[in-house]
């Protein structure tokens, strides 16, 4: 599905940018914050957990302005539109690890872990190197997509994580223990797609509301007095399951009007540019 004119595509899907699938030093000071990113991550988990459900009970004040920097500066994932996207970030890794999810395990402890993190690159090779305290082995690019695709078919959703200047790292099958969309504060966190699911067939959208069985987004997905589902741009992430499981095709995607850019950590509008799927 082509949605662009081509004039954004290198600077919006960065993602796609060999020069961000790399996996020399990053220097020293980050290179050390990097080697001990597990920790930090599980630190903000367990504070995050403690906010539960949803923003019921707001961060404020150093908590606050140290996860929200955090998550938009140092360590942030961005939704990806569907499961082709999700193979092409494999197609371009290095080196590519496989580990149980950090957020399910710190949100959901009682429950049995998920093998469904990828690390890729720079975040694969430091768990090889290191001594690593949570269990992790390699994997190749074929088992990587099989395990996505089965993700995918559960309900899951993919991001593609990123450290620093936009260096890829993770490619992650998110569903509701997803911690980074789990406060207000921290939705850059989870930078949305560039694209946002639409009702461009109403006449087609009988009411079955079987799209929002499909979304993990809690109030991305409403339905008016007549039955026919509304998309709240705001909330959605853009990850597509709705559109794959609509009966009808009444869903597809339009380009995103505001993103946050990963790049240059500024949220910006998107305007006339779109972008390629």
């Amino acid at each position: 599905m082509c949605l662009t004119c081509g004039k954004h595509v290198t600077e919006q899907l960065w993602y796609l940018e060999p020069e961000k699938h790399r996996l020399r030093s990053l220097g020293l000071l980050r290179d050390a914050v990097s080697y001990n990113m597990d920790p930090l991550i599980m630190s903000a988990l367990k504070l995050i957990r403690k906010k539960q459900p949803y923003s019921a009970n707001p961060l404020t004040g150093i908590s606050k302005g140290l996860l929200d920097w955090f998550a938009k500066t140092v360590h942030g994932i961005q939704a990806l539109p569907d499961l082709d996207s999700a193979f092409k970030v494999i197609d371009m890794a290095n080196e590519i690890s496989l580990a149980p999810c950090l957020c399910k395990k710190a949100l959901a402890p009682d429950q049995p872990p998920a093998w469904r993190c990828i690390g890729l690159n720079i975040a694969a090779q430091i768990q090889f190197q290191r001594e690593v305290k949570s269990p992790v082995r390699e994997i190749d690019k074929q088992e990587a997509k099989d395990i996505t695709a089965e993700w995918r078919q559960r309900g899951a959703f993919q991001s593609v994580g990123w450290l620093w200047d936009a260096n890829v790292i993770w490619l992650c099958n998110c569903d509701e223990h997803c911690g980074s969309h789990r406060v207000s504060e921290l939705e850059w966190g989870l930078v949305p797609s560039f694209v946002v699911a639409n009702l461009s067939r109403p006449s087609a959208c009988n009411g079955c509301q079987e799209c929002a069985r499909w979304c993990s987004r809690f109030g991305a997905l409403t339905f008016d007095a007549d039955g026919r589902v509304v998309v709240d741009e705001p909330l959605c992430r853009g990850c597509g399951v709705c559109i794959e499981h609509c009966p009808t095709q009444a869903l597809s995607f339009v380009p995103r009007q505001v993103f946050y850019d990963v790049l240059n950590k500024t949220v910006r509008p998107l305007g006339k540019g779109t972008v390629r799927l």
